[in-house]
C-alpha cells in the first residue's frame, strides 16, 4: 500500500522535475504532438511510457510498466482521462497488485 509520504513525494516530483526520468518520452524531430512526462510513487525500476498519439485514442489503454524492475505491473488509463492529458490535465491512478505493492502513476502532456 502507498503512503501518505509516497504519495506527497510523487506529488513535490511532478512539481519540482517537469522532465522527469520516470517514463516519459519527448517528441523527436520526426514526431509531432504532445510529450508525456510520468512520475511513479515508490519507483523502484518501473517505467510508464504515454506516447502522444494516444492521446487521440478511441479505447482506453493498458500499459505494461516492468521496466527494471524484478515484478510487474499494469496500468489503465481511460480514454476520458487520455482525452484530459491532451488538454494538459495531469492524471494519477493507481496501478494493478505485483511484488505485494501498488504504484500510484501520474501522467502528464505538454505540447
Amino acid at each position: 500500500m502507498t503512503t501518505r509520504r509516497e504519495l506527497l513525494i510523487g506529488a513535490a516530483s511532478l512539481a519540482l522535475v517537469p522532465a522527469c526520468s520516470g517514463g516519459g518520452s519527448a517528441p523527436s524531430d520526426a514526431q509531432t504532438g504532445p510529450s508525456c512526462q510520468s512520475v511513479i510513487s515508490g519507483n523502484h525500476g518501473h517505467v510508464l511510457a504515454v506516447q502522444g498519439a494516444d492521446l487521440t485514442s478511441m479505447r482506453d489503454h493498458t500499459y505494461d510498466i516492468h521496466g527494471s524492475a524484478d515484478h510487474t505491473h499494469s496500468v489503465t488509463i481511460t480514454q476520458a482521462q487520455l482525452g484530459g492529458l491532451a488538454t494538459g490535465m495531469t492524471v494519477t491512478v493507481t496501478s494493478t497488485l505485483g511484488g505485494g505493492h501498488t504504484h500510484n502513476c501520474s501522467v502528464h502532456c505538454m505540447g
